[in-house]
């Protein structure tokens, strides 16, 4: 077997499963939510008192708004990936299941070592990062 029939074999089995997901998008949703919320005050501070003087609650408005926003784009987007994979379209659902394509196990175990690392240095410097922050 030739190295280019090889690459070519490994990318077709990579291809084969979604790379960004329902419950990707719900993470990174939710992810961006506690991030709009631990940010707000500051940036009312910022922008209410001191930079433009605008009234906080315009500014909060705005912020709120910012999380609708995202939430209905990440909604349809997911939607149209679902379509787009034919999810529901079966007559029989078990056909489905058993037709996906799974991650390997060492993989899985891999992404789920890696998000429980950035979650944990997530954690650990995010109040760090947000003093370092107030202070400037």
């Amino acid at each position: 077997m030739s190295v280019a029939s090889a690459a070519r074999r490994v990318d077709e089995d990579d291809s084969q499963f979604p790379a960004h997901g329902p419950v990707e998008a719900c993470l990174g949703y939710l992810l961006f939510y506690i991030l709009v919320d631990r940010v707000t005050p500051p940036v009312v501070e910022a922008f209410g008192n001191t930079a433009l003087s605008l009234p906080s609650s315009f500014v909060r408005f705005g912020l709120a708004a910012a999380l609708w926003f995202v939430l209905v784009v990440t909604a349809v987007d997911q939607a149209r990936r679902l379509a787009a994979l034919g999810v529901g379209t079966y007559d029989d659902p078990g056909l489905r299941v058993r037709s996906r394509v799974v991650p390997s196990s060492p993989r899985t175990t891999g992404c789920l070592l890696a998000l429980i690392a950035g979650t944990a240095v997530a954690m650990v410097t995010f109040d760090g990062a947000a003093l370092v922050t107030e202070r400037s």
